[in-house]
């Protein structure tokens, strides 16, 4: 609204806008966009909290050194404050050329999967792509755990996954084991473990 030289209100053009019509422009803007968006208004504010906004996220995790850490804390802190209406979360990792990046990959990995799990996320749809996990920066410990932690995650939440892509894991056959070993359930894989 707007008040004009008289002191009397007007309604202005967004604010006529139906909650569809806002719901839809509205999921085109990034994180920050909607942050600030939620601001202007208590209607806005009020749009943005609801869950058809949220259900879909995919994250990019480049790799590189010089990268703050925004990517990374952005993620969990995501998980933890809007998984709860999560569907479906595509991974994409530029996969760690250095044991370095491997081990700051494995800490957000298991901070985000530990979220997800915490607060009960509805996932119908898991993506982690290209992790690779047979490369030289990988130790077998951070394999392990990285491992351990999906097999984790899987177990609380498989009942309501109907699709795990793994692509580019290449986690190989003896890990392969442990995940159909682990899981009561079958997992459609279609495919996406490279070995």
């Amino acid at each position: 609204m707007r008040v004009d030289s008289c002191g009397t209100e007007k309604i202005g053009q967004w604010e006529m806008l139906p909650d569809t019509c806002l719901l839809h422009i509205f999921k085109y803007l990034s994180d920050d966009e909607r942050s600030k968006a939620a601001l202007v208004c208590h209607h806005w504010h009020n749009i943005m909290r609801m869950p058809c906004l949220w259900r879909c996220r995919s994250f990019h995790f480049s790799g590189h050194r010089s990268l703050k850490q925004s990517e990374y804390v952005a993620a969990e802190g995501y998980a933890e404050n809007l998984g709860v209406f999560l569907e479906s979360l595509e991974v994409t990792v530029c996969p760690p050329r250095s044991m370095v990046m491997a081990q700051r990959l494995h800490s957000t990995i298991c901070a985000l999967l530990n979220a997800l799990v915490r607060v009960k996320a509805p996932l119908k749809s898991l993506s982690i792509l290209r992790l690779e996990l047979d490369r030289s920066s990988w130790d077998r410990g951070l394999r392990n755990v990285v491992v351990e932690k999906l097999i984790y995650f899987l177990l609380r939440s498989a009942s309501r996954l109907n699709n795990i892509c793994l692509n580019g894991m290449r986690i190989g056959t003896q890990l392969v084991n442990a995940f159909q070993k682990n899981l009561p359930i079958k997992v459609f894989l279609n495919r996406c473990i490279d070995m």
